[in-house]
């Protein structure tokens, strides 16, 4: 039987949000903490993740509509019902599971993002480039 994933608590304060892009389509099956869409607050734009495993069985809510916590997102149904499915053949099986990685490959911009990964390739191209040493003398 389907359940319902709910609009979390967002913030001190914050009693609604915009949805700004849906992630997934009804029928998709999604992992736990899978991000299924992005929402906007008045302080920030953060993705929506799956509390469980399952298929998205319907989506209730549209790109631009404001939704207050606690307000049904999506219908899901558990792991096990979505194993229960009729067999599908492989390629149908990857395509279901290709949004899921692209989800969490997509990076969320923070200034302190951006200064790791600017300290991340300088360490990279110090490794890269060794010293130039000049080669032993031998008498």
């Amino acid at each position: 039987m389907p359940t319902q994933i709910k609009l979390p608590s967002l913030g001190e304060n914050i009693e609604s949000g915009d949805v700004l892009s849906i992630l997934v389509s009804e029928g998709d099956v999604v992992a736990k903490d899978q991000d299924l869409l992005e929402l906007e607050t008045d302080k920030a734009t953060m993705p929506v993740p799956s509390p469980q495993a399952g298929r998205i069985v319907k989506v209730l809510i549209s790109e631009g509509q404001t939704v207050p916590v606690g307000a049904a997102l999506f219908e899901i149904e558990a792991e096990s019902g979505a194993a229960a499915k009729p067999k599908r053949d492989e390629g149908a099986k990857a395509s279901a599971e290709a949004p899921v990685a692209p989800a969490k490959e997509k990076p969320q911009y923070t200034p302190q993002a951006e200064a790791a990964a600017d300290e991340t390739a300088a360490v990279a191209e110090q490794l890269e480039e060794p010293e130039e040493t000049p080669p032993p003398r031998r008498p």
